[in-house]
């Protein structure tokens, strides 16, 4: 392989161990609170600290 497939490899390399830490993260965070469309819609946590509805338990 060449240098720059080399550096290829290594960028998809990154990006899946990136992809599998949030997948991790968001089982983590399943798992303590039940909910993770915090991660799906970062704006859902912002809409509740600004007086919008609150997630029903």
């Amino acid at each position: 392989m060449s240098e720059s497939d080399d550096q290829q490899v290594d960028q998809v390399e990154s990006v899946t161990r990136r992809v599998q830490s949030a997948d991790r993260s968001r089982a983590r965070y399943d798992a303590f609170f039940g909910d993770s469309s915090a991660f799906s819609d970062p704006n859902h946590v912002w809409d509740e600290m600004n007086g919008g509805p609150l997630d029903e338990p």
